[in-house]
């Protein structure tokens, strides 16, 4: 697998906007806690040793066999670029990135979102819809889905994760 040199930071622009307090979809640092302790309890995630603190989940489309080794199998960014236009789900959001779109289908989040950087497309944090919206685009460019760790995720049930909606937060 990678070396640590290869992994992103938080503070990367690739991330996606910067979020109050760490939250990956732009809610307040209550509700990424409370969420957090819930899927932890369900193995979703895992503390970081004894001091409690969490680790993040972000999930890539990727055509490498490691999403952080993926040289000889990059997504381009042209390829990205021109199925944000062909679906009309998705918009280019260039004031977060040039690579950095919008997703417009039924979400928990306000915002989800997708970002492109070195050859794969990820998110953080992603609700069931978004994961299942991630399946399609897979599928449509070829690769699949996986988290930081390289487990596959190829079923729509395999990545269940339904926050509660920003209104009902």
């Amino acid at each position: 697998m990678g070396d640590s040199s290869s992994r992103h930071t938080d503070d990367e622009s690739h991330h996606g906007p910067q979020r109050p307090s760490g939250d990956p979809q732009g809610r307040g640092a209550s509700f990424l806690l409370i969420q957090a302790e819930a899927a932890s309890r369900l193995g979703l995630i895992q503390t970081l040793g004894t001091t409690g603190e969490f680790m993040g989940v972000e999930l890539y489309i990727t055509r490498a066999e490691f999403w952080a080794e993926n040289e000889d199998s990059p997504i381009t960014a042209g390829e990205w670029l021109s199925y944000i236009q062909s679906d009309p789900e998705l918009s280019l959001d260039t004031s977060q990135g040039e690579h950095f779109a919008r997703w417009h289908g039924k979400s928990a989040y306000e915002e989800p979102w997708l970002d492109w950087f070195q050859g794969n497309i990820s998110t953080k944090w992603p609700d069931t819809a978004l994961y299942q919206k991630m399946l399609q685009i897979a599928h449509a460019l070829g690769g699949k889905v996986q988290d930081d760790d390289g487990t596959l995720y190829g079923s729509p049930t395999d990545w269940q994760f339904d926050p509660p909606t920003a209104g009902g937060a």
